[in-house]
This record gives structure tokens, sequence and C-alpha cells, in this order.
């Protein structure tokens, strides 16, 4: 398998006693990356005693993504208390009341507005024109109501002074507020409801026709008021209902809950979702889908029924100890007692991942409309528009292009997949010996695939209109590749960049001043090389950014760029029409960035993202005073470490230091080795 290891490097920082040094402190910190096979324990490599004196830290394991497709990063002891689903996003609570929103963001439905906090409800909304947009809304304790996303029909305008709220709930195009005294607050495209009184609990539905969503309203009585597009009866109520305790409105369908746990549904039945399993007792909880259904039971359990197309009513096995349950247009979501959240169904948006579930991510990638993350253990986790092979493992390294994806398995042989109109998924006969690869295409009917040998020579595939497969005669002595929307990069041997392909912004253009690089990435019309020294040069259709330094890693999207500083900290510039350069200012420290995005035919827009692993374990400060070292680390409640110690960087050279367990308590640890002794000696937290 392999690691990215991280590491800061301080410069100018000679091996001598009484030597301090802090995070942050007057050193300049150096940035680098290396990549490593392990067949072991995920760790990271610590402090450094030789020449230098090194602080370090390897990913998290989470992805974070921002622009048209959300992934939070999920904070050390943060847990959710709440959930809520919309079309194709989530909403979560967090135990401190603020908000975390991820999945589609089309509509900015997940850009959780700045400064959102106290907050003890979510609800969120799908839209009929553009099934991808939607809206969101909040409840604060205050009892008002913040509303974002799409409002193209007023469904996120918040009546003025609307106070006294109890609750709150979002449908196709509307959204509804219920008061403390028992009355309703609608607004977007459905009517307002007159005559409804002593009212406890609200319910919005998705609905298929704009205009034509429906709602549900509960009296303190157990009865049932329902209106709004009838077209599957949704809105005629069965005669005779009583004794219900609970409502949930679907796409088409609805659900309540009566006082004696069992279940009752009507609407349309076209998908079996108003088939409630024979012998349903004991539910305690109801969720309606698009065209699925949810019942939560006493002991925990989750019973799905329904339409399966995207496995929505697959419920991950296993799933017990559910207190809260949720369900979208075509995926589910389950909170568990402690505050962990599972996640099932149409992942085409990422809306079934749960933040901070994957937590064992080393590199990640960003397609045209799917992601890819590359897990410690050699295996491949993807979401999106792009399935994921059979067989995928012993994976080293991942490339992602509009539409097709590569992989480098353990043996230096290349998996492709993915749209193959031009071939771009045809590796080669015989293609061995590779260390490197690139996948590149601006949309669907532009693929090409790059890849890079042990003898320094590349090797091209795909479409070549644009001469992006015209790999230059001769190229030699090539240490890493870089594939564009039409064109291709080399960075040589001896820190030069080699160009080929379009030209149509001056992409292939490599300016005289790009000499001594380090890195380079592609975008759709741009080049980025990272220099040395820590500076950046852009050239083609995205200029650069004045000012940047000490940078240590780089990435370029179509039409953005992102680039990593030294101390953690992600800056992004270019173009912003769907948020891929806001950054989000929970990420902190991140270990590692990417980027994504493509033409989106099917709505005529584009979509873009960015991607970032934050960094997890590290060390925090170093003294070292009469060969004894001594070291801070950074804690987290719950969370157990251990330190090791070796003369040699290799794998098989370390030993735990004789410290015993450590255990996190939020704050920062201190470490003693009273035998840290030159010329060189190496450490590494690890996390138990």
């Amino acid at each position: 398998m392999v690691v990215v290891e991280l590491f800061y490097a301080l410069r100018d920082a000679e091996w001598k006693e009484n030597f301090v040094y802090k995070a942050g402190s007057r050193f300049t910190v150096q940035f680098m990356t290396r990549v490593r096979l392990l067949t072991h324990v995920l760790y990271v490599v610590g402090l450094f005693l030789s020449e230098s004196a090194f602080a370090s830290g390897l990913p998290a394991g989470q992805v974070v993504s921002w622009g048209t497709v959300v992934l939070p990063y999920l904070p050390p002891g943060k847990s959710f208390t709440n959930i809520a689903a919309g079309g194709h996003h989530n909403l979560g609570i967090l135990n401190d009341g603020t908000v975390l929103g991820w999945g589609c963001n089309d509509s900015g439905q997940v850009a959780i507005p700045n400064g959102l906090s106290n907050v003890v409800a979510v609800a969120g909304g799908r839209d009929y024109t553009v099934d991808t947009f939607g809206h969101s809304l909040a409840l604060k304790s205050d009892g008002t109501v913040v509303a974002w996303g799409y409002g193209y029909v007023g469904q996120t305008n918040v009546p003025a002074g609307l106070s006294n709220v109890v609750s709150i709930s979002a449908g196709l195009d509307f959204s509804l507020a219920l008061k403390s005294d028992g009355t309703l607050v609608t607004w977007g495209s459905i009517g307002s409801q007159t005559g409804l009184s002593n009212i406890v609990a609200i319910s919005a539905g998705g609905g298929w026709t704009h205009g034509g969503g429906h709602a549900m309203a509960l009296a303190n009585d157990g009865s049932v008021f329902a209106w709004g597009d009838n077209s599957f009866n949704m809105a005629t109520v069965p005669a005779g209902l009583s004794n219900v305790i609970a409502i949930s409105a679907g796409g088409t369908h609805n659900l309540v809950l009566k006082s004696d746990g069992t279940v009752i549904a009507w609407g349309n039945t076209a998908s079996g979702q108003t088939n409630v399993p024979s012998g349903l007792t004991n539910v305690i909880a109801i969720a309606a889908g698009g065209s699925n259904s949810l019942a939560l039971k006493r002991d925990g359990t989750v019973v799905a029924w329904g339409d399966n197309s995207k496995g929505q009513t697959n419920v991950p096995p296993g799933l017990s100890n559910v207190v809260s349950i949720a369900s979208g247009f075509s995926h589910c979501v389950a909170l568990t007692s402690d505050g962990k959240i599972v996640a099932w169904g149409n992942n085409d948006f990422g809306s079934a991942n749960a933040p901070g579930a994957l937590n064992d991510v080393v590199t990640a990638a960003g397609g045209g409309n799917f992601t890819l993350a590359l897990r410690k253990n050699g295996t491949v986790a993807g979401w999106g528009l792009l399935p994921l092979p059979n067989g995928l493992s012993n994976i080293t390294a991942i490339s992602a292009g509009s539409f097709h994806a590569l992989a480098l398995r353990n043996d230096h042989s290349v998996t492709a997949w993915g749209l193959n109109q031009n071939g771009q998924t045809n590796v080669p006969t015989g293609l061995m010996n590779v260390i490197g690869i690139a996948a590149g295409g601006l949309d669907y009917s532009s693929g090409f695939s790059l890849a890079l040998k042990g003898d320094g020579t590349v090797v091209a595939w795909g479409l070549g209109l644009n001469g992006q497969t015209n790999v230059i005669a001769g190229l030699s002595n090539v240490t890493s590749i870089a594939a564009g929307g039409t064109h291709g990069l080399a960075l040589k041997q001896d820190g030069s960049v080699i160009a080929w392909g379009s030209n149509s912004a001056g992409q292939t253009n490599v300016p005289p001043t790009v000499t001594n690089v380090i890195a380079i990435s592609a975008g759709g019309a741009h080049s980025l090389a990272l220099k040395a020294d820590g500076s950046v040069v852009s050239w083609g259709d995205v200029p650069g950014l004045n000012g940047l330094t000490n940078i240590v890693a780089i990435a370029a999207g179509k039409h953005h760029s992102v680039a990593l500083r030294a101390d953690g900290q992600v800056i992004a510039w270019g173009g912003n029409s769907e948020g891929q350069t806001n950054v989000p200012v929970v990420l902190g420290k991140v270990a590692f960035i990417a980027v994504g995005g493509s033409v989106d035919f099917s709505n005529s827009r584009y979509r873009s993202y960015s991607l970032a692993i934050p960094v997890g374990l590290q060390f925090t400060s170093l003294q070292v005073t009469n060969h004894t070292a001594t070291f801070g680390l950074r804690t987290f409640a719950g969370e157990q470490y251990g330190v090791e110690c070796s003369t040699n960087f290799i794998d098989g050279g370390w030993a735990e230091l004789p410290i015993g367990t450590i255990s996190g308590n939020g704050f920062d640890a201190f470490v003693t080795d009273t035998n840290a002794v030159p010329p060189t000696k190496f450490y590494r937290l690890k996390r138990l």
C-alpha cells in the first residue's frame, strides 16, 4: 500500500543543545512529500533530530470537498445530534449547535451561512425544474428560521418577523413552519392551508411536478390533514385514520405512524413504497423518500421498502442503535446513538457519504462527476456517476479525468475504467513498470491518459486530436506527469518542464522562468509549476496569484487553481462559479489537495469542486537539552497514542519508545526521550 508522508522541515536549524522548536516559530517551515510502500498500521513520521529538526503529520484520513460536491470536515470530538435529507443533500446538527451540509451543492443548498449557530432542527427540500437544485432550512433555539439555497419561487424567503417556530419542513420548492401556538406558516410554491389549528407536526413532500408538492399536518387529537398535489391521492387522507403520532410526506406518497407502533401508507404504489411490510410493529419513527420508505424500530434497527434502483432499501448489515432516520429523493441517512452518521443509496452527488466515515484515506482524485479516494489498505472508495470496477485492490495511486479514471497497482500495472470513446481506457498491451499515471480530458468526448515508466519515459493513449497524446520525441528523465483538458506536462529530473498538446490559451508555452520545478499540475487550459523556493508559476487562461510563497503543493482545475502552504493552509483562486475557491473556514491545516470538475450536459452547466485531506496526527513542539528530547503532540479526547523511534528510516527499524500509552484529553501531551543523540534519530506518532 502507499502512504503519503508529510514533513514539516525547519530550515537553518542545526543540531545543537538547548534548541527549542514550536509550531509557528521564527524558523522558516518547508513542506515536503514522499510516497513509500507500507504493509502495516497507519502512522505519522514525527521529529527528525539531525542536521534539521522536523515536525510532521499524516492525513487524518478524511476527504473534504467544496464546490458543486460537498463533503465537510468533521472535527475531532464533534458528533451529530440531528439529521435531515433533501433531494440530493444532507444536513446534520453538531453537538455544538452548528450545522454541516454535504452532497450536491449545485444551488448552494449545503453552503451553510457563516455564523449559523444555536440550531435545533434542519430541513432540506428539492427543486422540480433542475433535479440537483435544492434549498435548506435551519430552526434556531430562539424560534427564528434561516433559509438558503435555491429560492426561485420564494422558498428561501422567510416571512418577515417569523418567530416562535417549533418545527420546520422543506418540500418541492416550498417551506413550512409550525409555531408554538399550533398555527402554520407556508412560503414558496405551495398555497397556505387555512383553518388548521392545534397542529403538533408538519411534513412537506417532494412531488414530481412543478408547483405540485404536497404537505401534511398532524393535529393534537391524532388526526391528519393533507393538501397540495393530489395526482396520486396523496392529499386524500384515508377515512377513519386516527391515533397518529408521526407523519412523513414523500415524493408522491405518505407515511403515518400510529400510537400502537404500526405504519399506514397511501399514495403512489408503483415502486412498492406504500406496501408496508407485513407484521411491522414497534415502530418509533418513519421517513418517506422519493419512492421509498423507512421505519425505525424500538430496538434501534431500520426497515426499508419501496424503490431500490439506487440501493436505498439496502440497509447496511449490522446497522443498530439508530435514533433518527431521514430519506432524500433516493438516498437514506441514519443517526446512531453515539452521534455518528450512516448513509446509503444514491451517491451520485456524495449524499450517501458520511462526514468522517472515511477516516483512512491517503490520497484523493476529483473527476468530472465522480470522486476517488485511495485508502491505506490499497482499496479505492468512490462516489459520483462513475462506478468502480470489481477487484480494485493493491492500488498505490489514482487519477481521475472528466469521465474516466486510472489506478496504478503495486505490480506497476495500470487499470483504467469509464467512458472509452477515444480509447482512453484501452491500456496499451504490455505496459509495465509504470510509476506514475495521469488522466485528462475536458468532457465526455475528450479523454486521454498518460503513464510514466520507471525508465523516465512517457506513454500516452486516448484522444489525440489536439496533440495531447503526441509525447515529445526523445522525452526522457521524466520524474512526474500531469494531464490537463487537452494538454500534457512532464517534469524532468533537472527541474525543467516540457509541455505538449493544445495551446489554445498558451497553456503549453512554458515561461522561461520555469526552472528548479519540483511539482506540476495541468488544468483545463492552464498549467502550474511549483518551484523549489516555494513560489508558483501559472500560464494559460488562469493567471497566477501574486504573493504566493512557501507553497508545498498545487492543483489545477478547469477554471481554478488551489495551492497548499507550508503551514497547512489552502489558497484557491480563479473561477468561482460553483464555490470551488471558497475554502471552508473550519478546514484547518491540510495535508493534500486536488480538484475536479467538467461540463454537465444534463443541465448545460459547469460542475467544479475542490478536495482536501486535513492534517491528522502531528507533533507540535520540540526541545533538545543535554541529549534529552521533549516534544509535544496534539491529542483528542477518547483517542490513544503511541510513539516509536528509530536510528534508520526504514519500515523494520522502529521500536516502541518506553513511555506507555498516551491517553488523549483534547490538549497537548508531552513525551521525553533521554537518549536523543546525534547524528540522526527518527520518531513517529501513531493512533492506537
